[in-house]
């Protein structure tokens, strides 16, 4: 009986996970916000809001294109939970900057 729970649990776990990695695309301005030391790179989009850029590509991101407008592949890994709190986007691709 304990192993039958532990397969569902298992498969419950696997579906929640590919559900929850599912990538978004976003256009927005990138910007920098906060103050010193608390400052975050976020994507500024009109249609869906902030977005705190974390990830491999951070700092390429941060680097190269702060006040410009891209467009990103990514994953959200973390919902919003309130002002200075944004979603967390993990860029996992950046697809065009205008």
């Amino acid at each position: 009986m304990n192993s039958k729970f532990i397969h569902i649990a298992w498969f419950f776990l696997i579906v929640f996970m590919i559900i929850s990695c599912k990538s978004i695309t976003l256009k927005g301005k990138i910007a920098v916000k906060g103050s010193e030391p608390h400052t975050y790179l976020v994507l500024v989009s009109v249609e869906n809001g902030e977005y705190a850029i974390v990830g491999e590509l951070k700092q390429e991101i941060w680097n190269k294109f702060q006040g410009q407008v891209i467009k990103v592949r990514g994953n959200v890994v973390k919902q919003a939970i309130g002002p200075g709190f944004p979603a967390e986007l993990e860029v996992i691709q950046i697809l065009e900057v205008y």
